[in-house]
């Protein structure tokens, strides 16, 4: 998780902390990227501790990273899809509560439109 360029960990006393920060801001999620995630939450749950997802002040996650995602032949984006989808049920089986403090736009990932974060979700609005 050392030098990753999708994420960064932090260590507090009570929870994880798992930034997202891309180059961009954006934090597209990425074939490279639902990787190292994925790589990540298997690493974190050696030491069950509670995760914190963060995004940055403009952008929780713009979601998967549409370019790539339209490069891919049909088998390969079948397997991106299993990639989220891997990920999902990594986060759904941590052994520890896993929640996401979402201070910017959370893009719905069918269409790309900007939605205010579900309520299980802690979310502190942008707008000052």
């Amino acid at each position: 998780m050392k030098g990753c360029p999708f994420f960064s960990v932090e260590n507090p006393e009570l929870a994880w902390v798992l930034s997202l920060n891309s180059l961009k801001g954006t934090n597209r999620l990425t074939r490279a990227c639902l990787l190292a995630l994925n790589d990540a939450f298997d690493e974190l749950a050696r030491v069950p501790r509670p995760v914190i997802i963060t995004g940055n002040e403009k952008f929780f996650s713009a979601g998967a990273d549409l370019n790539e995602i339209g490069a891919l032949s049909a088998p390969e984006g079948y397997e991106f899809s299993r990639l989220g989808q891997n990920l999902v049920n990594t986060i759904e089986r941590f052994p520890a509560l896993v929640c996401a403090a979402i201070s910017g736009l959370l893009w719905h990932v069918i269409g790309g439109l900007p939605r205010h974060p579900p309520s299980s979700v802690i979310a502190e609005p942008p707008w000052d």
